[in-house]
This record gives structure tokens, sequence and C-alpha cells, in this order.
């Protein structure tokens, strides 16, 4: 299967929303989907950090992960941006369909 899932987390729910548009305006993405916030401890410049951030996942093809890729890290306010990529394995056959159909380049 070509379909992936993308997880990635922005610094708040309006940048989040801004991404996710980007994404399926230009059918890098077929749906975002936003968890509006969660609690992030990391490290970070030498010290334990805490902040709110935003998740969100991006359902997507193999093929148009680099672009996708590259659009996030151009758009991000973050240094160094979580782009995760997760291969789907299986699923609803139509709705893998439909992920595929609403990324072509080509409608």
């Amino acid at each position: 299967m070509s379909q992936l899932i993308v997880y990635m987390t922005a610094g708040s729910l309006d940048e989040a929303r801004r991404i996710a548009g980007m994404l399926v305006e230009k059918r890098l993405a077929a749906c975002c989907n936003i968890f509006e916030s969660m609690h992030a401890v990391f490290w970070w410049e030498g010290a334990v950090q805490s902040e709110q951030e935003t998740a969100f996942i991006a359902k997507t093809t193999a093929d148009r992960f680099d672009d996708l890729k590259a659009a996030v890290l151009e758009a991000h306010s973050y240094d160094v941006p979580c782009i995760v990529a997760l291969p789907i394995v299986d699923g609803n056959p139509e709705f893998l369909d439909w992920i595929v159909e609403q990324t072509r380049t080509t409608v």
C-alpha cells in the first residue's frame, strides 16, 4: 500500500490550521485532522522544555510525501518540526482509494 499517515505538531491551533489547509489545497494531503491541544515535554537547547502544542495528521500517499514534507518545512515556525510518516498497512479499501484519488496531481 502506498498510503501514509503523517503525524505532525505545530506551536498553535492557527498554525496547524494554516498548514493543514495549505496541504489539502495543494493536494499533498487528502485530509488533515487537528487535535486542538496537548502538552509536550521535550529536551531542547540543553534543558527540559514544556509547551502547549497542536498535533495534526495528514492522509497522503508515499509518492506525495517528499513534496508534503518540503511544504511543511517551508511553512512551519519551528526550527525542527515533527514530521513523521507512518505506513497504512490495512484499512477500508474505499477510503484508501479516496486518499489516492484526492492526492493525484491531475484530477
